[in-house]
């Protein structure tokens, strides 16, 4: 059971780390209250991603997390 619980958490992982990350790349209108946190929210799905990379380095998941945080961290420096 242990093996699926790590499983699921790291599943929960990713879901959080993408739509963080979808949320500072692309869901914050430029307006809007929250545009000054997207370097904040950026900088936690970095940390997110960098988590599933070191548990599941072949993993599809971590392929698509080493693409995402190399254009997150463009948007994380800007804070």
């Amino acid at each position: 059971w242990e093996k699926d619980d790590v499983a699921e958490q790291l599943k929960c992982l990713t879901a959080e780390a993408r739509s963080l990350g979808d949320y500072a790349i692309k869901g914050t209108p430029e307006a809007s209250q929250y545009a000054k946190q997207r370097p904040n929210l950026a900088k936690r799905a970095i940390e997110l991603w960098k988590v599933v990379i070191e548990n599941t380095p072949d993993s599809p998941a971590a392929k698509e997390g080493k693409e995402r945080v190399a254009e997150l961290e463009k948007l994380a420096g800007k804070g």
